[in-house]
């Protein structure tokens, strides 16, 4: 982690790296596995699976409370 804020040149502790790429990448995982239809024909509705990641992440930051999940339009 020493390695990659240094060449970056990010001004963060390493433990909110960690936080910062785990959460980074979980949500590129699911955005990618939409993108690239890895889910159908098995899940067609991928909102609620996006909606659990996010709970998810959001409780291990600790901020499940400050919430509010999209409305429909």
């Amino acid at each position: 982690m020493a390695a990659y804020r240094g060449a970056t040149g990010l001004d963060m502790p390493l433990g909110a790296l960690v936080v910062f790429l785990s959460a980074w990448r979980s949500i590129y995982g699911a955005v990618a596995l939409e993108v690239f239809d890895h889910f159908a024909p098995l899940i067609t509705d991928q909102e609620p699976m996006f909606e659990l990641l996010m709970g998810d992440l959001l409780t291990r930051l600790g901020l499940a409370a400050e919430y509010r999940a999209p409305t429909p339009a």
